[in-house]
């Protein structure tokens, strides 16, 4: 009787160092085109209008969003939301609302507000180490 166990000659792995590698970069690849595509669907509406504010408000960092809160809420208003960081207190009324009427000034030239019903205007004073101010204020389009 023979003891001799035959053992099958072990195969390479499918799954090798280069494949992994390449693996890893077409993931990369993948996300990356992901999150441009998700970019350039929530920012290209409001491409024009976040341009014109960052020229007219220098180092603002304008943010604007615009739609529904809940899109399956009707009661919720559809809203055109302009966020904008300022160097001047918001609390100040005469600066608040100029900058204010001027936002809707150019919210008016660059979007169709037809498509809203308000218009809501966020102005953030950030301040070194320090809360920020902000004063926000909603208008009915």
């Amino acid at each position: 009787m023979s003891d001799t166990v035959e053992h099958p000659e072990p195969r390479a792995p499918f799954i090798t160092g280069p494949r992994v590698v390449l693996m890893m970069f077409g993931f990369g690849i993948l996300m990356v085109g992901t999150l441009w595509v998700y970019f350039e669907i929530k920012t290209r509406p409001f491409r024009d209008l976040t341009e014109a504010l960052a020229v007219e408000f220098p180092e603002s960092r304008p943010l604007v969003q615009g739609g529904q809160e809940r899109l399956n809420d009707e009661e919720k208003p559809v809203v055109l939301r302009v966020l904008v960081t300022v160097t001047f207190d918001p609390q100040d009324e005469a600066l608040f609302q100029k900058s204010v009427d001027r936002i809707q000034q150019l919210c008016d030239e660059h979007q169709d507000l037809s498509l809203y019903e308000q218009l809501e205007i966020h102005l953030i004073q950030r301040r070194h180490q320090q809360e920020p101010i902000a004063r926000a204020t909603i208008r009915d389009l």
